[in-house]
């Protein structure tokens, strides 16, 4: 006779939105810009293993992120839509998660000014009952990557001409 299984197919999922005060198309450049991630980011060590299409960072770019630990995590860009959306899926490592998405929106802010990132993923955890814990450690990473981004661009990129009266900052979903 079998035996029922005990693991329950449970989807969690996290979504964070953050406002810049810089142009959109500053954000999208910098954020798609992988290796450039070993700049600003704070992941650990980011190498390209293949390179995707219409730019290397686009639909096929395979990214592996080697963190300070040692651990390996492997992603594959499969969707570009240069200053608006990358989608990507974890083929390898990540948080001991199945059925791993991402997707990063990216929107011009209020009044057309700034920019406005949606980031969000969609996972299955491999342990029950650990998806609360693993959401709370995806959320952590994406506000700390999306403040550094921040950090980053307001050392390098010019403010939004038109955005002087923006708030950077962070936005409950």
């Amino acid at each position: 006779m079998r035996r029922p299984s005990l693991r329950r197919h449970v989807n969690h999922s996290v979504q964070v939105k953050h406002t810049f005060d810089v142009p959109v198309e500053n954000v999208w450049e910098v954020f798609v810009d992988h290796t450039s991630w070993n700049e600003w980011a704070d992941q650990g060590v980011i190498k390209i293993e293949q390179t995707g299409s219409p730019t290397p960072n686009g639909v096929g770019c395979i990214k592996v992120t080697t963190s300070v630990g040692g651990d390996t995590t492997v992603e594959e860009v499969v969707g570009f839509e240069p200053i608006e959306r990358l989608a990507y899926i974890v083929r390898e490592g990540g948080y001991w998660t199945t059925d791993h998405t991402h997707e990063v929106f990216f929107d011009k802010g209020p009044n057309g000014k700034g920019c406005v990132v949606t980031w969000r993923c969609r996972f299955e955890p491999m342990v029950v009952g650990s998806g609360w814990i693993i959401e709370n450690m995806v959320d952590k990473n994406y506000r700390t990557v999306l403040q550094l981004l921040e950090d980053y661009l307001s050392r390098s990129v010019p403010l939004d001409a038109s955005g002087s009266d923006l708030v950077s900052g962070w936005e409950v979903v």
